[in-house]
C-alpha cells in the first residue's frame, strides 16, 4: 500500500489511504479515540468542493546516495482543510476529525467495543470515506 505511493498527494487516491479504500480495507483503532481517524483526511482530499487549504513545506529526502530537499504542498490537516466552524455545530475546542468520524459512525461504517477499559474501533474504510465525503460535499 505504501510502495511507490504519490509523495505529492499523500491524502489522495494514489496515497496509502486511497489504496486502503480501493482495496476495501479496514482501520483498527486500539485505544485511540475516533477523533484520530486519519482516514477523514482522505475524504477531505477527495471531496469535490472549493476552498481547500494547503500547506507548503520543504523536507530532506534520501535519493540513492544523497539527500535532496524536496518541496511539497499537501492538504492542511493541522489548521483544517476547510472552514468547518462556519458550516457545523462544532463547539470551541471540539475536534474537526472527531466530528467527521461521527459521520462514519452514523452511516454504520464503524463497529465499537472495549477490551477492558480500552476502546476498540473497527472502521470499514470505503463506506467511512463515502459518508464523510458526502457530509463535506453537502456542507461546502
Amino acid at each position: 500500500m505504501v510502495a511507490d505511493s504519490a509523495d505529492d498527494d499523500p491524502w489522495g487516491v494514489d496515497g496509502p489511504l486511497g489504496r486502503l479504500v480501493e482495496g476495501e480495507g479496514q482501520v483498527l483503532m486500539l485505544g485511540a479515540p475516533l477523533a484520530r481517524l486519519t482516514l477523514c483526511h482522505h475524504a477531505e482530499a477527495t471531496a469535490r468542493v472549493q476552498g481547500k487549504r494547503y500547506h507548503s513545506y520543504t523536507a530532506p529526502v534520501r535519493v540513492r546516495e544523497s539527500v535532496e530537499w524536496q518541496h511539497y504542498s499537501t492538504l492542511d490537516t493541522y489548521w483544517g482543510a476547510l472552514d468547518y466552524w462556519d458550516r457545523s455545530d462544532l463547539a470551541v475546542g471540539e475536534s474537526i476529525v472527531g466530528m467527521l468520524a461521527e459521520q462514519a459512525v452514523t452511516a454504520g461504517a464503524v463497529t465499537t467495543t472495549h477490551l477492558h477499559d480500552c476502546p476498540v474501533h473497527l472502521v470499514e474504510a470505503a463506506p467511512a470515506v463515502v459518508s464523510v465525503r458526502r457530509w463535506i460535499e453537502d456542507h461546502f
